[in-house]
């Protein structure tokens, strides 16, 4: 069981080459565009959003923006990725799956790239536009990816050194490029047992839909710094763990956590997190009577 996680400059001829990969390895083709409908599918503030930023009201106008744009879109985003990941054998497309999945055995991250003048060139030939216009169009693209790298946390969508294997298509053609990664996958090591890595990833993407829930439940609980994990010794329970502010948000995040457990257990370890308000003032500011 294998998972390529693969990224690619536009222009790059990335996808052409991932969907080559995915029908000569026998790799279920996964597009970032299919992660995208099923989180429409399941959050209907997710969905409400997205119609905000299509209308011109919203402030994050890059599809995977609005995933990192809030604390349970990424927790939603990160679920849905862990359960497609979880099924084996399936190449994901698309910005961040391979920081999601990099702690996982039988994971192949791969970059495909391309010099910017290349890149630009064959946009301006598939378009039919000038020079000018798409170069314009290619480093547009570039920067938003480069500062939805920064406002996500997730630098290594840009940085090299985290990929297995970065390919540059200005010399390598599509097929060779597919060659290569169909070799590497060929000789990279799946998980010692294939039936524990899929309960693993199943279990952390129920944890992160249940985190999401958590997060949904209302604006404390969606800014504070929590999260929900698998309990290590116990298959069939989840950790609450973090911080909140108040025993109410504790009880809260809790009923919502139990609610979205699937018939999980789950067991709290969160901790009240006082603020400095919250705190006696120190003594040289009390008055003196």
């Amino acid at each position: 069981m294998k998972v390529v996680a693969l990224s690619y400059e536009i222009g790059s001829f990335g996808k052409s080459v991932a969907m080559d990969l995915a029908q000569n390895a026998q790799l279920t083709f996964i597009p970032f565009g299919q992660v995208y409908r099923l989180a429409l599918e399941r959050n209907e503030r997710f969905r409400l959003h997205k119609q905000d930023v299509a209308e011109g009201r919203g402030n994050i106008d890059i599809w995977e923006g609005l995933f990192f744009g809030e604390p349970s879109f990424r927790s939603l985003f990160e679920s849905i990725i862990l359960e497609m990941a979880g099924r084996g054998d399936v190449i994901l497309i698309g910005a961040g799956a391979q920081a999601v999945l990099r702690p996982f055995d039988g994971l192949l991250k791969v970059h495909i790239q391309a010099p910017l003048e290349v890149r630009i060139k064959r946009f301006m030939d598939l378009n039919g536009l000038t020079v000018g216009e798409a170069g314009q169009t290619v480093k547009w693209w570039d920067q938003r990816r480069r500062a939805l790298a920064e406002f996500s946390g997730f630098e290594n969508l840009v940085d090299e050194d985290d990929y297995d294997l970065v390919i540059n298509t200005d010399r390598v053609s599509i097929p060779a490029a597919s060659r290569l990664l169909q070799a590497a996958i060929q000789e990279m090591p799946g998980p010692p047992d294939s039936t524990l890595w899929r309960d693993r990833l199943a279990r952390l993407a129920l944890a992160k839909r249940v985190e999401c829930a958590v997060r949904e439940g209302g604006s404390a609980l969606g800014l504070a710094p929590l999260e929900v994990r698998p309990a290590d010794d116990q298959p069939d329970t989840l950790c609450l763990i973090g911080f909140v502010h108040t025993e109410a948000d504790a009880r809260k995040a809790l009923a919502l956590a139990r609610a979205a457990a699937e018939g999980h257990r789950v067991l709290t370890q969160l901790k009240q997190l006082r603020l400095h308000n919250d705190l006696m003032p120190p003594s040289y500011l009390r008055t003196e009577e």
